[in-house]
């Protein structure tokens, strides 16, 4: 009874101090009024739960869970300097860009600058986080940059100025360009990342050209404007422009992606023409220069070494397996940096692809001469067709375009698709010889003989070449009494063209 006595008078007083207590009248006892507090207790109780719904608790419950699970994820990069943010699995399945937090962004171009103006131009804006997005070729390499400019020279200058670097290509020709890469989840993943360190510290990512309009940085500002974060330009003055929603991409990014499929598709199929060379670059003087010149070394571990993810690391491989490749086919005339310290299976990786290489350009060169063997038999011109030579391989028949005898193609190339025959007559059977008179004694020669001697008839050009007779044309006078002359027969001479005037004459 003690019990029972102590535990109504506890929900007395809970409830009085909850206003829920109602005055008992006159004549109750406290028996009486712990009875009806009791009452009123379980009645209460009969309503059901007063507040929200279990539904909308575990909606509440699951947000606040999603919470938790995207700020471990985001905790799980620590300070962000090494490897990448979303390389985890937790941060693959908890974080999406949608849901990034507003973050303000700043973004630069180098351009021409020097490069204490562009670094002045980060320490004005306050930036301690660089993210190099510039779009490379197909090799994963950067052209056309000043030597301050390059990935080495950024990573070694940021780093002198405490600036954290990092290069994560965005719009490379391997991904089509900028717009194609951008719709990619590794793009979405590298802006993930530029976001993540933008919500930290001030983040700014580079650019090629000084102004953001030009620039292919124009399309990821876009992007990331449109998800509601604020994008900042750096300008070439210090000061800092807002970025403006563009309705339409310029045409050079819209088309990008359709011309770097085409180029891609002659690259593989072997259509894409290099640019000539200059005969000045491959003259004595050039090549001199070239043996001379101190080729810049490049050490193959630290290249290894400084790759910070999977993909970089094979990317500097590849690059190395190249330079190598070059070096063992070119030797001292070799292009590029001279690698030092190269580990075995690079050398046999580079071995490997030069055969690989000098395979597809054979079988390349066979398909271009099988369907090129078609399209001359069914010609109106010469007309050929590969027989079996003496080596096994195939031989090239062709028509003489003089006579339509047909010959080898070894044969007919030395003499601009002539036989040897009719190259030593100088004209096609059975047409007519123009007579041209002689330069020196205005003689009519057959055309065919004169132009043996550039002009000439053989003694003229024997006594041309002895000097014994002038080239000039003569006047008048001279020339009616060179005309009434008898024919002067071609001294016998040692000289090819001497030679190759009388085969032609006949003597």
């Amino acid at each position: 009874p003690e019990d029972g006595e102590a535990a109504s008078l506890a929900l007395a007083l809970q409830l009085e101090e909850e206003g829920c207590l109602l005055v008992a009248p006159e004549g109750f006892a406290d028996g009486d009024a712990a009875s009806m507090a009791l009452a009123m207790q379980l009645e209460e109780e009969g309503r059901g739960p007063i507040g929200p719904d279990r539904e909308t608790l575990a909606a509440q419950f699951a947000q606040y869970e999603t919470e938790l699970d995207r700020a471990d994820a985001e905790d799980s990069f620590k300070n962000g300097e090494h490897g990448d943010l979303m390389a985890s699995k937790r941060a693959r399945e908890h974080l999406t860009l949608e849901t990034m937090e507003a973050a303000t962004v700043y973004t630069i171009g180098h351009g021409h600058l020097l490069e204490k103006s562009f670094f002045e131009l980060l320490s004005l804006n306050s930036v301690r986080v660089l993210y190099d997005l510039r779009p490379t070729d197909y090799r994963q390499e950067l052209h056309g940059v000043a030597p301050c400019f390059t990935v080495r020279a950024l990573k070694a200058s940021c780093k002198a100025r405490g600036i954290f670097y990092k290069q994560m290509t965005l719009g490379r020709e391997g991904a089509y360009g900028t717009l194609a890469h951008l719709r990619s989840d590794e793009a979405k993943h590298i802006l993930m990342e530029v976001l993540w360190q933008a919500k930290r510290r001030r983040t700014a990512f580079l650019g090629r050209d000084e102004v953001w309009r030009n620039d292919p940085r124009l399309a990821v500002a876009d992007l990331l404007a449109s998800l509601g974060h604020k994008v900042e330009h750096i300008t070439p003055g210090g000061s800092c422009e807002a970025h403006e929603r563009v309705e339409r991409m310029p045409d050079w990014l819209a088309t990008e992606e359709e011309r770097l499929r085409k180029l891609e598709t002659q690259r593989k199929a072997g259509e894409l023409k290099r640019a000539d060379k200059a005969s000045a670059s491959r003259s004595t003087e050039a090549v001199a220069m070239t043996l001379t010149r101190e080729r810049e070394e490049l050490d193959v571990g630290r290249e290894l070494r400084d790759a910070e993810n999977q993909t970089q690391l094979q990317l500097a491989q590849d690059r190395l397996v190249r330079l190598q490749r070059i070096a063992d086919e070119n030797g001292a005339l070799a292009k590029g940096s001279a690698l030092t310290g190269v580990p075995q299976f690079i050398k046999d990786e580079a071995v490997a692809r030069a055969v690989k290489a000098a395979q597809w350009k054979k079988a390349k060169q066979a398909e271009k001469q099988a369907a090129a063997a078609p399209e001359a038999s069914s010609s109106g011109g010469a007309v050929g067709k590969a027989v079996p030579g003496g080596s096994g391989d195939e031989q090239l028949l062709v028509q003489c375009a003089i006579c339509d005898a047909m010959h080898p193609w070894s044969e007919l190339a030395a003499h601009d698709g002539v036989c040897a025959a009719c190259a030593g007559v100088g004209g096609a059977v059975g047409e007519a010889d123009p007579a041209v008179e002689c330069l020196a004694c205005t003689r009519e020669q057959p055309w065919s003989l004169l132009q043996l001697g550039d002009g000439l008839c053989p003694g003229c050009f024997e006594a041309a070449s002895v000097g014994g007779v002038s080239t000039a044309v003569p006047s008048d006078s001279s020339s009616a009494s060179a005309s009434e002359a008898p024919a002067v027969p071609a001294p016998s001479g040692s000289g090819w063209r001497s030679r190759r005037g009388k085969a032609a004459a006949g003597t």
